[in-house]
């Protein structure tokens, strides 16, 4: 029976990953904990085989005012508890970074695409992935990286909420046929799920859904679910290219998603909740 200790309870992930490993209780053996005012070097450390690291800083607007803060949670304190669980002889850790760190605001990732992220969250998590990879690993503490896309869900933050909020407002919408990478929370527990249980890991994972998202579909499944009616507007290719020079239209309709050869592990199998049961358990509690 494995022993996991979850790092960041409080965190969306975190407290969705714990509940999920603590109702198998025949397989697991699970704690979790929040290192807000805790004295980790205090903490046993050692009864556990992997230990899943969640936490983090994320979802603030970056000012030069809380630029430090990113790296003192992403960076500093995730080195300081990697180097503590080794010291207490854990056997595995698995780091969740981010998308982020390749830095990209359009097209496709893949196993070419070189790490140069563009913001302070980017740029912590990349540090600590390199510290954790080239200061720490051995064949003793085993290190793996996992750098999920946008994550959604149930009461999720970020992006996708925003995109939930205008569904059920807007009465127009653009008809865009575009590509993202993301992944919802349900697959990506299971997803860390077939880590935890793989005898040889790999030391880095690009996880997300097997079916690309499209942003107009997004709001056309959500405002179906609340029962609103949204028309879509066509834009030609033209104004389509003009509207991509803005920033914020970019983040909306442009096109940011992973290869699917550089995502995919043939070692990763669980049934996944597909694209309309994902959308539909975002915006309805069940």
């Amino acid at each position: 029976m494995k022993k996991i200790l979850v790092v960041g309870k409080s965190s969306y992930v975190g407290e969705k990953l714990y509940r999920y490993l603590f109702n198998k209780k025949c397989d697991y053996l699970v704690d979790a904990i929040s290192l807000r005012n805790l004295d980790f070097k205090k903490k046993n450390l050692s009864k556990y085989d992997t230990v899943i690291y969640l936490v983090g800083i994320a979802h603030k607007k970056e000012t030069k005012y809380n630029r430090e803060l990113y790296y003192q949670i992403n960076y500093n304190l995730t080195c300081e508890f990697a180097e503590e669980c080794k010291k207490q002889k854990v056997r595995s850790f698995i780091f969740v970074s981010s998308m982020s760190v390749f830095g990209s605001t359009e097209g496709m990732i893949d196993q070419f695409t070189k790490l140069k992220p563009n913001t302070h969250y980017g740029k912590s998590k990349l540090l600590a992935e390199n510290y954790l990879i080239e200061k720490l690993k051995d064949d003793n503490f085993n290190v793996i990286i996992v750098r999920p896309p946008m994550i959604y869900g149930f009461k999720s933050i970020g992006n996708y909420s925003k995109l939930s909020i205008l569904s059920k407002k807007t009465p127009l919408f653009l008809n865009i046929k575009n590509k993202r990478s993301m992944i919802y929370i349900e697959n990506l527990i299971l997803y860390l799920e077939e880590i935890i249980n793989q005898e040889s890991p790999k030391t880095y994972y690009h996880p997300q859904n097997s079916y690309y998202m499209n942003t107009s579909l997004i709001v056309k499944e959500i405002a179906n679910i609340h029962h609103k009616k949204v028309i879509f507007i066509n834009l030609n290719k033209y104004l389509f290219s003009f509207l991509l020079k803005i920033n914020l239209c970019r983040k909306i309709f442009g096109d940011l998603y992973y290869s699917r050869d550089f995502s995919e592990d043939n070692n990763i199998n669980f049934v996944e909740k597909d694209f309309l049961t994902s959308i539909y358990r975002s915006e309805k509690e069940y």
